[in-house]
């Protein structure tokens, strides 16, 4: 078994604004073509030995670790989703948009980028190089003491993830209730039914190295990569569907505080190793950026060197 330090990806969820975070990383992988002196945009797989993500940051992790996409690849492919997905409201629904929308999408990049298209599992014919999860929360249990479900593209001892469809568990990491429907997952008859993992795990960078921990035994963190989707103060949620109860919107709203304590416990975790845990988030220029307007996250719609600052 190799002993070589781990490089670990976090990505937190945020609806639309998880195109900040393929920004933030398109420019990082931008610098690693540069100093490498590639010709070519480097996969983050081939980087990361692992890639955690939660609701659209579970997304994006999928299609950078699951898929093997460069960060500008992902970016398209995302941006496609969005536009796709986060369009016409369900008002007469219970959900205000349309999970078979997001179902359809991803199976469309499936179908782009892997054989066996929407049918695809998450373990592979093939041994991972990098390991990815997303995280997802039983409906019936959100509170769990023992944490989010997470859904894997490789094996475990204890605690193994149902092999679900990749599709499956890009619909159940991204459940937000209020928004999506939730999803029935497992084998006929023994279905559990899925929501958001950022119920309580919008930044799972917590998950990622206690994951890195069971997975990679005896192998020190060489570096950490935590990226956000905006400070908390800089973010607007839409108003609440009608059907929705105003505790789960405040719930929501909770995320992005919750992301920023749980960065800052990763800080305090880290502050003495230096060059190890670098914290990546958006910071100006989203004040205009909701949650689920699709418009109101183009590239253009806020300046990068602005948004976000790397040493």
């Amino acid at each position: 078994m190799s002993n070589k330090p781990l490089c670990l990806l976090a990505l937190d969820g945020g609806g639309i604004r998880g195109l900040s975070e393929l920004i933030i990383l398109e420019e990082i992988m931008s610098r690693i073509k540069h100093d490498l002196r590639l010709d070519y945009d480097p996969i983050p797989a081939d980087f990361f030995d692992l890639i955690g993500g939660t609701s659209t940051g579970g997304l994006i992790a999928l299609l950078l670790g699951r898929l093997r996409l460069s960060a500008r690849d992902a970016r398209r492919e995302y941006v496609k989703i969005a536009e796709n997905v986060f369009t016409i409201s369900r008002f007469l629904k219970k959900s205000k948009f349309d999970g078979g929308k997001l179902e359809a999408s991803i199976k469309e990049v499936l179908d782009k980028y892997d054989a066996d298209g929407g049918e695809a599992r998450m373990l592979g014919r093939e041994y991972p190089t990098c390991k990815v999860f997303v995280c997802a929360v039983l409906l019936s249990d959100v509170g769990a003491r023992a944490g989010p479900r997470l859904f894997r593209t490789y094996q475990v001892r204890a605690n193994a993830s149902y092999n679900c469809k990749i599709w499956e568990a890009g619909r159940a990491t991204s459940a937000a209730p209020t928004y999506f429907d939730p999803i029935h997952i497992g084998d006929p008859g023994e279905e559990e039914t899925f929501v958001d993992g950022g119920l309580g795990y919008n930044n799972p960078v917590q998950q990622v190295l206690d994951e890195a921990t069971h997975v990679f035994p005896g192998r020190n963190v060489q570096c950490i990569i935590s990226i956000g989707t905006g400070a908390a103060r800089a973010i607007r949620f839409p108003d609440s569907p009608k059907t929705s109860p105003f505790q789960l919107v405040e719930a929501l709203t909770n995320m992005a505080t919750d992301s920023d304590r749980t960065a800052e416990r990763v800080h305090v975790q880290f502050q003495h190793t230096q060059n190890v845990y670098f914290r990546f988030n958006v910071d100006r220029g989203l004040d205009n950026i909701i949650l689920d307007d699709p418009e109101s996250c183009v590239v253009g719609a806020f300046p990068t060197e602005q948004a976000f600052y790397l040493p």
